[in-house]
């Protein structure tokens, strides 16, 4: 039993000192809620590329497609993705996984929101600093890994952020 112990520690002190992941999301065009944008891992391979259904994020929705070949597929509820939420499919290594979130108080740029998944227990929580998501960035528990976005120039969502994932 001492031996699981100290295997059990070890593999959490493991864990603590793992290097973060680091990406970098620029918007097309100044505005992702019009032209998307556009996600790159920190010195290595993995992107991912976001396009606005109908050049509408906010309203409509948005797809994607990552370097490993996942797709997703996200629909607005009605009332607009960042005031009532949204509902996302993710189709990667032949699975379907689906996700719904919910805006806090009917805005998920000031206050953030919650995420239940279909596959596993985790869900996720996103809260805005200082009330403001678009300003300030924001932190998540999100499949069961902590994260911080920073707005780049005091606005998110029309020059991107900067996302580290611990």
């Amino acid at each position: 039993m001492k031996t699981l112990s100290i295997f059990f520690f070890f593999l959490v002190s493991l864990n603590s000192y793992a290097a973060p992941e680091k990406y970098s999301i620029s918007c097309k065009a100044d505005d992702c809620f019009t032209g998307g944008w556009f996600m790159q891992e920190v010195g290595g391979v993995y992107f991912l590329n976001n396009n606005c259904k109908s050049g509408d994020c906010e309203n409509i929705g948005w797809s994607s497609i990552d370097s490993k070949g996942d797709i997703y597929d996200v629909s607005c509820l009605p009332g607009g993705c960042f005031y009532e939420g949204w509902k996302s499919v993710n189709r990667t290594d032949n699975k379907i996984l689906k996700d719904e979130v919910k805006c806090k108080l009917n805005s998920c740029l000031s206050y953030g929101w919650t995420v239940k998944t279909g596959y596993d227990l985790s869900g996720g929580n996103v809260s805005c600093i200082n009330n403001d998501c678009s300003r300030f960035g924001g932190t998540a528990i999100w499949r069961g890994k902590v994260s911080r976005t920073e707005c780049k120039n005091d606005d998110c969502y029309r020059y991107g952020w900067n996302l580290t994932i611990y």
